[in-house]
């Protein structure tokens, strides 16, 4: 985990912010249209949105997702193989785009208690979006795969437990970007007013 997240601060440090906020921007429309119409032909063909994209609102149990597989045809299963594939590539890089800002953000900011956010595992946050996405997807496919299988429930279970780590991941991403935006802001405004700046820490 030190060498991604050393890679964060690397690229986020040398990345013009334009271009970090850029690529947040677009990731997060392709994803967003790429999971809505994928969830759009999936319910149209299996009567329900994949497992996954039902914990939005509220989460679903291991005895709903398992009454929705016992409803899949051989088309549904190889339909969710695809939904797999693309979920296993593009929610790390979504959501690490949110990590490279972080470590923008945080690396022209003055004190050490800055630094120290920048060299700490809070740079692996919006990483583990993706990371506990990786664990929800396989649960979910081996319950898939084993159902009538008296290990299906289990499976199930399991991936339920990486959807509550995944949110938690997504909920703090989705407050922390905030908050260091508008204080990074401040800052600029307060550097501004006051004729003055600061050297960011990785050029020092």
């Amino acid at each position: 985990m030190k060498v991604l997240r050393d890679g964060i601060i690397w690229l986020g440090t040398r990345m013009h912010p334009l271009l970090i906020v850029g690529l947040i921007v677009v990731l997060n429309i392709y994803w967003g249209v790429t999971l809505a119409m994928f969830g759009a032909e999936f319910q149209r063909v299996a009567g329900s949105q994949p497992i996954d994209l039902q914990n939005v609102s509220g989460i679903i149990s291991a005895q709903q997702a398992l009454a929705q597989i016992a409803t899949y045809t051989s088309e549904t299963r190889a339909l969710y193989w695809l939904f797999f594939v693309l979920d296993t590539l593009f929610p790390p890089l979504v959501f690490t785009s949110f990590a490279l800002l972080w470590a923008y953000i945080l690396n022209r900011q003055p004190g050490r208690l800055f630094e120290r956010l920048l060299h700490s595992p809070l740079l692996l946050i919006p990483f583990g979006v993706g990371f506990f996405d990786w664990f929800e997807n396989l649960a979910f496919i081996v319950a898939i795969t084993s159902y009538p299988a008296a290990s299906t429930e289990t499976a199930l279970q399991v991936g339920l437990f990486f959807v509550y780590l995944k949110a938690a991941c997504l909920y703090a991403t989705f407050l922390v970007t905030p908050l260091l935006l508008l204080y990074h802001g401040f800052t600029l405004l307060r550097q501004h007013s006051g004729g003055g700046g600061r050297q960011p820490l990785q050029q020092r």
